[in-house]
């Protein structure tokens, strides 16, 4: 393995070519040690290839995901969460998969003993990717919002860490984008800043920690809750949260 990583890059190329030849035809034990090989190759290789390469293992993981290869699937999965490669997995499939590592937070945020559970999928969800394909987004920050918001009982200080962390990293366009295309119509976060009060009390140290009353969004309500919660109001944070719900869903969730 370390002559393998000091050899030409001819070498490289053509070992990712192996593997992922193999992970599409090979069965059996052949299947079985080439996805093992591939999954203690990757991440020693992984900072040395071109982004041609990358995006062959991406597409072999497309392709065998499409074919119904579950082994090959399940072994590249693993190889591609080592080194956070799903940036270079196709886009439709990538958000999908995001999109399913958001539901598996949720699902633990929601059943019992969540302040335990919280913590596997939400490093499962962190370690897709240096960043939320566009398409996955609304139901990412759903579930991230939620595990940073915490409940009625608080948070899991397990999973925090890595909420706090994926929120730092969210850049001011996609904050506008959440504010003015997602938070309006997002009716589990609204649920929670109206009737929760610490979950309230995390949206305002959110919104003084992220300046996001310096952004300008588009709805008047959404524009006065980040207001309240500039302000520290919990009251003020409850009223707006309660006007977006009447909004969108009616007066029947208020």
């Amino acid at each position: 393995i370390r002559t393998l990583e000091f050899s030409p890059y001819f070498y490289l190329k053509l070992t990712i070519n192996i593997l992922t030849n193999s992970a599409k035809t090979a069965v059996g034990a052949t299947l079985e040690h080439c996805l093992s090989n591939t999954n203690v190759l990757l991440p020693v290789l992984w900072p040395s290839l071109r982004a041609a390469e990358k995006w062959q293992i991406g597409n072999t993981y497309a392709k065998v995901y499409a074919d119904g290869k579950k082994t090959s699937m399940v072994g590249l999965r693993q190889a591609l969460l080592k080194v956070k490669g799903f940036d270079f997995v196709p886009e439709n499939l990538r958000s999908n998969t995001f999109i399913r590592a958001a539901a598996d937070v949720l699902r633990a945020h929601d059943g019992m003993d969540n302040f335990y559970t919280e913590r596997a999928p939400m490093n499962k969800l962190n370690q897709l990717g240096t960043s939320v394909p566009n398409p996955a987004l609304p139901a990412c920050m759903t579930a991230v919002l939620s595990v940073f918001l915490g409940n009625p009982y608080g948070v899991s200080w397990a999973a925090l860490p890595v909420a706090s962390e994926m929120l730092k990293k969210l850049s001011r366009d996609r904050w506008k984008f959440y504010l003015d295309e997602v938070l309006p119509a997002d009716e589990r976060i609204l649920g929670k800043l109206s009737y929760e009060e610490k979950p309230r009390a995390r949206w305002v140290k959110l919104v003084e920690s992220g300046k996001l009353a310096d952004l300008q969004v588009k709805s008047d309500r959404v524009s006065r809750l980040i207001a309240a919660a500039a302000k520290r109001s919990d009251q003020g944070v409850e009223k707006h949260a309660k006007d977006l719900l009447v909004k969108y869903y009616g007066p029947r969730l208020n």
